[in-house]
């Protein structure tokens, strides 16, 4: 194989390395933030979903969560290529256990989407950090996690942004349960 070629992954590997580890020993509490470990974070005004703008219809499948759900709907959207923004709470360095929105560059990888009826109340994506590279626009330098958006109230806005794990397995909202009698 090219030498250069072999430094390069070498490199992009300890940089994902790097960037993970960071983000684990953030969020675990690593001495200095033992006061900063969080489910999830509330956005009164709702998160900006990366990857939906744009996104192509791909498969749809009947799910069923917990034994719930015969109208339920899973739906593979296929995000744009091009990388966008993506806003994530992080622990904050200071160690008093606030949190800190910070946005990195990514490439939306998947986005499913759950719905009832059509009434959608969870959105799971994958994406991955990217940074820039001598031979073409971006390269994908790990994955920045997978998150889980919910609509806590039926409004169709997405307060409720969590680290989650794939496949997405969303908490069903209660006004679910009065849009399944109708």
């Amino acid at each position: 194989m090219n030498v250069p070629i072999m430094l390069r992954r070498l490199i992009q590997f300890y940089l994902c390395l790097i960037v993970v580890l960071g983000s684990f020993a953030a969020q675990s509490g690593n001495g200095s933030n033992q006061g900063c470990m969080f489910a999830q974070a509330y956005r009164d005004r709702g998160w900006e979903i990366p990857g939906r703008h744009g996104a192509k219809l791909g498969l749809r499948m009947n799910v069923r969560i917990d034994g719930k759900g015969t109208d339920m709907w899973l739906t593979r959207l296929v995000p744009p290529v091009q990388p966008v923004t993506l806003l994530l709470p992080f622990c904050s360095r200071s160690g008093d256990g606030t949190i800190d929105l910070s946005t990195r560059p990514v490439h939306v990888q998947e986005v499913w989407q759950f719905d009832v009826k059509e009434h959608v109340f969870a959105i799971g994506v994958r994406a991955a950090w990217v940074a820039p590279s001598k031979s073409g626009p971006t390269v994908d330098i790990g994955t920045a996690s997978e998150i889980l958006y919910s609509d806590d109230r039926g409004d169709g806005v997405f307060r409720i942004m969590k680290y989650s794990s794939y496949p997405f397995v969303p908490s069903i909202p209660e006004w679910l349960n009065t849009l399944s009698e109708r």
